[in-house]
């Protein structure tokens, strides 16, 4: 910065322009919310490094008006969203699990509907897209807001908290600069250089393991398999274990191979790892191939003052599950209207507070179940070294691979993680007595108990519940009238309500006469009455304690 030059002003500096950080953006942008992304990189990854978009994460595509072009940019719709397991991918099918295609799910058959219980949950399921397709998609929706700006190519050099906001350094084409901002929000990724100059520390298992992933194009791989596809192919030949994930469904792939003991990085001939594992040469072209470590560790806080940590830089899990990228979307969209709601005035203190009592737990559960994932998938993988072996021995590697084929149903189609996030026990959330249901990685119990995530449900126009949500907060009730008092003390706060009636009987379905939803689309308080709507008003912006 030239000397008398003054300090760029925003009210949130978004470190990162990933998929979490423009999230963040696009979030803060509808609100009306003054931010400036940065980013190092120039533009947008150009590789598929997540490919996984769980049913909720398109539930926020939903609400900013993108989820259909983000499905479009996914996989084509009629392609089998299947899990392939194979000795060599070209060879012998070993099982298969079989999931809904996306036009499957559009089409939503009677047929379908009975045969897969998740699409009763959500109007979505995963959807498969490269990160390379997704991170254009959610640009075009963050450059809608002009309240948001971005300078790609922008490194953060460092940063200065004090109790009024955050100054920063950072440095561009043009040279060094200052920003003076409110609140910092770090979505820098796993190596987040704001989590090392804060020194917040990290706990789990660490490494879980080796791999590479090779990033190729081969036209001929469909064609040659000589069995109907899936997003997922996996191969178990010895020496040459791991998954190829579809990226367009037409001849982009990536294989994930999984480093076995002996094995490094630097003699690793990927030419050779593709053809190992395909079974024959298809004409495979690596564009790029890169060495990662899978590690499971989670932020010790989320929060240091008016800094906060959202995704990779406040988790890292292992791919076994689809579930980082997601778990990043909804650390933004949780912070995001935190954020707005005091920059607006009428958040009180406990309500950034909540931000790590939140989200801290859904990212120790989710990386927990990942790696205990990438366990099963280990374990399988030692049952079938064998099964190209002739005789008794490959029987039996057959055998134990059978056994343990049907444990991979929730490393795959993990809805109750993607739609589970329960902030039952928060301090902004008014409990009603109810108990949680059991914790399960692949049934969501869709119930509208404090904390958790609204079920979706179809309305009689034909659009999802959840499209009738405000911007902020609703409040759902058969009885408009009676439900007054709660409107008026979320008014007297500063609390944009939205009244929502509903039928008595869409009521009953949330066994409640009155139910408040929260910005972020989870229940915030239901109830039958009120003796003291100044009260619940009070805890659920976070002004005091429940």
């Amino acid at each position: 910065m030239t000397a008398g030059q003054a300090a760029t002003e925003t009210e949130v500096l978004i470190a990162g322009g990933g998929p979490v950080g423009m999230a963040l953006a696009c979030e803060l942008g509808r609100r009306g919310i003054d931010c400036l992304l940065v980013d190092d990189k120039p533009g947008f990854h150009d590789r598929p490094r997540a490919a996984v978009v769980g049913p909720r994460t398109v539930e926020f595509f939903r609400r900013w008006g993108i989820a259909d072009q983000v499905l479009a940019a996914g996989l084509p719709f009629d392609f089998p969203i299947d899990v392939v397991f194979t000795n060599r991918l070209t060879q012998r099918e070993l099982g298969r699990l079989s999931y809904p295609s996306q036009g499957a799910v559009q089409a939503r058959s009677a047929a379908t509907l009975a045969a897969y219980p998740p699409l009763a949950w959500s109007p979505y399921t995963k959807t498969i897209i490269g990160q390379q397709a997704l991170e254009p998609v959610i640009h075009a929706c963050l450059a809608r807001y002009p309240s948001v700006a971005e300078r790609r190519g922008t490194k953060l050099l460092g940063f200065a908290a004090d109790e009024e906001g955050v100054t920063a350094t950072i440095q561009g084409a043009d040279g060094e600069a200052t920003v003076r901002a409110r609140y910092l929000a770090a979505c820098d990724g796993g190596r987040s250089e704001v989590r090392r100059l804060l020194g917040t520390r990290m706990s789990g298992s660490g490494d879980v393991g080796q791999s590479v992933n090779i990033f190729f194009r081969a036209p001929g791989l469909i064609p040659a398999l000589g069995k109907a596809p899936g997003f997922l192919l996996w191969s178990f030949a010895p020496g040459a274990t791991g998954s190829f994930l579809a990226i367009d469904g037409r001849e982009l792939w990536v294989f994930q191979r999984y480093l076995v003991a002996g094995e490094s990085f630097q003699d690793f001939d990927p030419v050779a790892a593709l053809r190992g594992a395909i079974g024959l040469d298809v004409g495979a072209v690596v564009i790029d191939h890169w060495h990662w470590v899978p590690k499971q560790l989670v932020a010790d806080s989320f929060q240091s003052g008016r800094v906060f940590l959202a995704g990779d830089a406040a988790h890292l899990m292992p791919p076994s599950g689809g579930f980082g990228l997601n778990t990043g979307v909804g650390d933004a969209v949780n912070l995001a209207w935190k954020l707005a709601a005091v920059l607006r005035g009428w958040g009180g203190p406990g309500l950034l507070e909540s931000y790590t009592a939140e989200r801290r737990p859904v990212a120790i559960r989710n990386s927990e179940e990942s790696a205990e994932n990438r366990v099963i998938m280990h374990r399988t993988m030692h049952a079938a070294a064998h099964i190209e072996d002739p005789g008794e021995a490959g029987a039996q590697s057959l055998a134990r691979f059978a056994e343990l084929l049907p444990l991979h149903d929730k490393h795959f189609d993990g809805v109750g993680v993607y739609l589970g996030d329960d902030y039952g026990t928060s301090a902004i959330v008014v409990p009603d007595g109810t108990p949680e249901p059991p914790r399960s990685a692949l049934r969501y119990h869709a119930l509208a108990r404090p904390g958790a995530r609204l079920p979706h449900r179809w309305l009689a126009d034909g659009v999802s519940i959840l499209d009738r949500l405000g911007l902020d907060f609703t409040l759902l009730t058969a009885e408009p009238e009676d439900a007054a008092p709660l409107a008026a003390a979320m008014a007297a706060i500063g609390a944009e309500t939205l009244l929502l009636p509903l039928d008595a009987a869409g009521m009953r379905d949330y066994e409640a006469r009155h139910l408040l939803v929260r910005p972020d689309g989870h229940v915030a308080w239901r109830g039958d009455g009120f003796a003291d709507p100044a009260a619940i008003a009070s805890v659920v912006t976070g002004h005091q304690p429940p």
